[in-house]
Protein backbone atom coordinates (compact mmCIF):
# COMPACT_ATOMS: atom_id res chain seq x y z
CA UNK A 1 0.00 0.00 0.00
CA UNK A 2 1.60 3.48 -1.21
CA UNK A 3 1.60 6.14 1.57
CA UNK A 4 -0.88 7.92 0.13
CA UNK A 5 -3.41 4.81 0.16
CA UNK A 6 -2.35 4.21 3.58
CA UNK A 7 -3.88 7.88 4.28
CA UNK A 8 -6.57 7.87 2.61
CA UNK A 9 -7.35 4.39 4.25
CA UNK A 10 -6.87 5.21 7.30
CA UNK A 11 -8.46 8.83 6.67
CA UNK A 12 -11.96 6.73 6.11
CA UNK A 13 -11.90 4.38 9.52
CA UNK A 14 -14.47 5.33 11.95
CA UNK A 15 -14.33 4.64 15.27
CA UNK A 16 -17.51 3.03 16.77
CA UNK A 17 -19.29 5.84 18.27
CA UNK A 18 -19.88 4.03 21.50
CA UNK A 19 -15.97 5.02 22.20
CA UNK A 20 -16.32 8.77 22.40
CA UNK A 21 -13.33 8.95 20.07
CA UNK A 22 -10.59 7.00 22.06
CA UNK A 23 -9.59 3.19 21.10
CA UNK A 24 -10.12 1.84 24.24
CA UNK A 25 -6.86 -0.01 25.84
CA UNK A 26 -8.64 -3.51 25.91
CA UNK A 27 -8.80 -3.34 21.89
CA UNK A 28 -4.75 -2.39 21.65
CA UNK A 29 -3.82 -5.82 23.88
CA UNK A 30 -5.95 -7.84 21.65
CA UNK A 31 -5.00 -6.73 18.60
CA UNK A 32 -1.43 -6.83 19.87
CA UNK A 33 -2.06 -10.21 20.98
CA UNK A 34 -3.79 -11.19 17.80
CA UNK A 35 -0.51 -9.72 15.81
CA UNK A 36 1.66 -11.81 17.97
CA UNK A 37 -0.16 -14.99 17.28
CA UNK A 38 -0.62 -14.79 13.98
CA UNK A 39 3.22 -13.81 13.49
CA UNK A 40 4.37 -16.91 15.50
CA UNK A 41 2.01 -19.46 13.42
CA UNK A 42 4.24 -18.15 10.48
CA UNK A 43 7.02 -19.17 12.48
CA UNK A 44 8.20 -15.12 11.95
CA UNK A 45 9.53 -13.68 15.20
CA UNK A 46 7.45 -10.54 16.36
CA UNK A 47 8.02 -8.00 19.16
CA UNK A 48 5.86 -5.50 20.30
CA UNK A 49 7.00 -2.65 22.08
CA UNK A 50 5.79 0.24 24.45
CA UNK A 51 2.75 0.26 26.88
CA UNK A 52 1.20 -2.96 24.99
CA UNK A 53 4.17 -5.04 24.79
CA UNK A 54 4.71 -4.31 28.56
CA UNK A 55 1.16 -4.97 29.54
CA UNK A 56 1.04 -7.73 27.32
CA UNK A 57 4.41 -8.94 29.02
CA UNK A 58 3.30 -8.36 32.92
CA UNK A 59 0.12 -9.67 32.64
CA UNK A 60 -0.05 -9.77 36.91
CA UNK A 61 0.47 -5.78 37.31
CA UNK A 62 -3.21 -5.18 35.39
CA UNK A 63 -4.03 -3.36 38.63
CA UNK A 64 -0.90 -1.08 38.62
CA UNK A 65 -1.39 -0.39 34.88
CA UNK A 66 -5.17 0.89 35.54
CA UNK A 67 -3.94 3.05 38.57
CA UNK A 68 -1.29 4.87 36.49
CA UNK A 69 -3.47 5.55 34.02
CA UNK A 70 -2.03 2.96 31.49
CA UNK A 71 -3.21 0.25 29.32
Amino acid sequence: MSGQGFVLWVSERRLPPEWGGVVPGEVFLAEGRRIAELAREEGLVLRLLGGVAIRIHCENQAGLARRLGRL
